[in-house]
């Protein structure tokens, strides 16, 4: 038996792709249930009276009645297990297997010492054994229900705070596009109002050089970000303006017109926490070599976007954050992730040379 497991165990480990313990867990899980459906089945034809036994060619085999009662026993306790554990996404530990193990092992040494004295009336009773595998079985199930109920409670919410960091982002840069509007709107009325003034006011130098102060000020706003997408225009401004107050050289090279299918949380979302995440990283490096490159276009039927960065050297493992408070900071290319292969895309990161590049691609529809 124990070797069956683990050949079982690599099966659904090689078929199923899951860890090398949940495929483990899952044949031990599987053996316990053939073990307590038979058990019961035999205890339950014992209390009845019945045969368990039938004489063949000299020989005795379980009898065909208690072989059907058995699987329908072992049918019955699998679809309430499947019930109660049919949303699994708990990862297994090491040390989980060990627990699990904890459990199976002695389960199975009494099953088959019981079995092996089954004929001379057994050591402990039929009803005894069946007893004890049957609280091993439901003791291993309600390790797997805890395991994986903390872990999806945790998961969930891991969700609920990155949704709500999500809309919170979302929410401003939504401001910050009526910002926008509103400044775009005063702007050229203002260009003129200076160029009259300018013209009004003659040399005097102190008008000169009030008028050529608040020229420089607007003048900003003549470099706007034109992507072909007005809400991607506004993170694009604000990213830009955050780099240059940290030194940082900002190259955009955007052109989105093909991207309006996307919805505004996602652009959000993906060009927003990759630059955040690029002005972060940069800041950690010498003025002179802190560089933000971004590029976006179609590329026949798909859009692509990269993001590339300097970086130190000890970067951590893609998906991953270097702040402390992992759980709540943790977000920023999970999140991208999601966002991309929500619209079926693919995303992908590479960091060497001191260099990190962020790539995505999108289907087009």
């Amino acid at each position: 038996i124990p070797v069956l497991a683990g050949v079982l165990g690599i099966a659904l480990w090689v078929g199923y792709g899951c860890s090398i313990y949940n495929a483990l867990i899952s044949s031990f899980l599987e053996f316990a249930t053939v073990s307590a459906g038979e058990d019961i089945a035999t205890v339950l034809f014992l209390a009845m009276r019945w045969d368990i036994l039938d004489e063949v060619g000299g020989q005795s085999f379980p009898s065909a009645p208690l072989y059907v009662v058995s699987t329908v026993i072992r049918l019955t306790l699998v679809l309430c297990i499947r019930r109660r554990l049919r949303n699994f996404q708990y990862p297994f530990t090491f040390k989980d297997f060990c627990v699990v193990l904890a459990v199976f092992a002695p389960m199975l040494l009494i099953f088959n010492f019981e079995t092996v004295h089954f004929i001379d009336g057994g050591v402990l009773g039929l009803e005894t054994m069946a007893l004890v595998i049957a609280l091993c079985t439901a003791l291993i199930v309600l390790i797997l229900y805890l395991k994986n109920y903390l872990f999806l409670r945790d998961k969930a919410e891991r969700d609920r705070r990155m949704i709500e960091q999500l809309q919170r982002q979302f929410a401003y840069y939504q401001e910050k596009q009526r910002d926008e509007e509103r400044v775009r709107s005063i702007y050229h009325d203002m260009k003129n109002h200076l160029l009259l003034l300018q013209a009004q006011a003659g040399n005097g130098q102190e008008v000169q050089h009030s008028i050529q102060t608040l020229q420089k000020q607007i003048q900003e706003y003549e470099n706007y970000h034109h992507t072909g997408n007005e809400f991607l225009d506004v993170i694009l401004r604000d990213k830009a303006k955050l780099a240059r107050e940290k030194q940082i050289d900002f190259v955009a090279a955007v052109s989105f017109e093909d991207g309006a299918f996307l919805e505004p949380l996602d652009i959000s979302t993906i060009f927003g926490n990759a630059l955040d995440n690029a002005i972060e990283a940069s800041e950690k490096l010498p003025a002179d070599q802190r560089l933000i490159t971004v590029k976006a276009n179609r590329i026949r039927e798909m859009l692509v976007i990269s993001v590339e960065n300097n970086a130190l050297p000890e970067l951590p493992v893609p998906l991953g954050t270097t702040k402390q408070d992992a759980f709540a900071h943790g977000f920023g290319l999970p999140n991208i992730q999601t966002a991309v292969e929500r619209y079926g895309g693919q995303c992908s990161v590479k960091a060497e040379d001191g260099m990190f590049l962020l790539n995505i691609l999108i289907p087009i529809p």
